[in-house]
């Protein structure tokens, strides 16, 4: 039988975008004549081995190959134990600056940057900035007395002395094993899991969540693995948050190197651009505008139950609220938790905020019922210096208290049928389901051709 394979462009010209919308079919050799198994995981999707941890106290060789569908999303793990002195996986970014691989025996850490890993930047001059390609990278960890060194494609990357602490229990793949709090989560492929020569061949794994076993190829060819990595997995179908006619350009998503990281690295920026450029933009402007941006309206992105909201309290530095006290502000009260939110419930474990709204500007309380496309609140500046619209998918809801902060946990979001341009605005394309990537122009409908546009 002929199989047709999925890859995705992720290496395109300039203006391409690393999401759904780039999926094209090739044709390929059958996959299953070449297929082995791998791990997929996404939000939620965890595995157990049958095998203990004890034994990585002692003298022992790991290996294991993995594909990340977000190298510098936040913590992602590939291996630990139920204690997770014993982890092996990529580090939050935050303090690097890079993508890493982080591993830890006994306690003790060692990270080192990802070669040939790039972070984006709201440099959008080009267009969409270049993204990385996907790739297969296999990594190995020798333990021989207390002396651990770790591998990376075939190269020593680092050498740690392993720490006091004790492996135990059995080995988790995916997450850590705690389930409460902010967890982390590796999003992606793992494959060729191998303890001291005792191969884990994923049907010996217990799955659970959003788990999968799928078939890669056994000759690790990034370009059709690459089509088969896990797709945001909310069963939520969203719309972007702001009303029909309007063009928005994105400034931050995932592995962004500006502000969001960690938990918050799924969360995306949004700034209005100037209609001004949506109809005409010889000198080809990014033509975000954070001027535009102030008071413009943002929606409901779907149906769903007010969960928290904040909106026009006492220290919000602005003057505009009853009984403010109006004070010159500093970068640090600036950037301060004073950020007007609304937070709405769409289903269970998923919920949308929306952060930053002008004051006297949310139009709805706690327990109030919205509908898609609901006027929720104006775009503006508290708690930042500049307007833009903050926009994540999250686990659970901020809360209702002025300058509050949940321990939740943003996830990889995909909007339905909506518009993008790479070229800013010189051609669109319309997107079934995918994720907006930064330097994107986007809109919920098909823009009218610029000759067309009244001026």
């Amino acid at each position: 039988m002929t199989v047709v394979g999925l890859a995705i462009e992720f290496e395109r010209r300039r203006g391409g975008a690393p999401d759904a919308q780039a999926v094209h079919a090739q044709s390929s050799a059958p996959l299953e004549a070449r297929a082995i198994s791998a791990l997929s995981l996404a939000w939620g999707g965890s595995a157990r081995a049958d095998f203990d941890a004890n034994r990585l106290n002692g003298d022992h060789k790991l290996s294991l190959r993995f594909m990340a569908a977000y190298e510098a999303a936040f913590r992602g793990i590939l291996l630990a134990d139920e204690s997770g002195s014993y982890r092996v996986g990529l580090a939050p970014y935050a303090s690097l600056g890079a993508a890493a691989i982080e591993v830890r025996v006994g306690g003790a850490i060692v990270t080192y940057p990802l070669p040939a890993s790039t972070l984006t930047d709201n440099d959008f001059r080009d267009g969409v900035p270049r993204q990385p390609r996907a790739k297969w990278r296999h990594l190995a960890v020798d333990r021989q007395g207390d002396r651990v060194t770790i591998s990376l494609d075939g190269a020593q990357i680092g050498e740690l002395m392993a720490g006091s602490v004790r492996a135990n229990g059995t080995l988790r793949l995916g997450r850590l094993a705690h389930l409460e709090g902010p967890q982390d989560q590796f999003y992606g492929l793992i494959a060729e899991l191998t303890i001291n020569e005792q191969v884990f061949p994923t049907s010996s794994l217990s799955l659970s969540g959003s788990a999968r076993s799928i078939p890669v190829s056994s000759d690790g060819d990034a370009g059709v693995d690459a089509a088969r990595l896990p797709q945001p997995t909310h069963v939520t179908r969203f719309s972007l948050p702001f009303p029909e006619e309007q063009v928005w350009l994105v400034i931050q998503g995932a592995n962004s190197a500006l502000s969001h990281n960690d938990t918050a690295a799924f969360a995306l920026d949004f700034i209005r651009v100037d209609p001004r450029f949506v109809r005409g933009n010889p000198e080809r402007r990014p033509g975000g505008s954070h001027r535009a941006t102030d008071g413009a309206t943002l929606v409901a992105a779907a149906g769903g139950r007010v969960a928290s909201a904040v909106d026009c309290f006492a220290n919000d530095n602005s003057g505009r609220c009853a009984g403010a006290q109006r004070r010159a502000p500093n970068i640090s009260q600036l950037l301060a938790p004073n950020r007007n939110l609304i937070c709405v419930e769409h289903s269970a474990g998923e919920t949308t905020c929306l952060l930053h709204l002008q004051q006297r500007s949310v139009r709805f309380a706690p327990s109030s019922v919205v509908e898609r496309g609901e006027t929720l609140g104006l775009a503006g500046t508290t708690g930042v210096p500049a307007p833009h619209l903050h926009f994540a998918l999250c686990d659970r809801a901020e809360p209702s208290e002025p300058g509050g902060f949940a321990e939740l946990v943003t996830l990889p979001v995909a909007f339905d049928h909506y518009f993008a341009s790479d070229d800013f605005g010189e051609t669109w394309r319309h997107i079934a389901r995918g994720t907006p990537a930064p330097g994107q122009w986007v809109t919920r409908t098909h823009p009218a051709p610029r000759e067309a546009q009244s001026p």
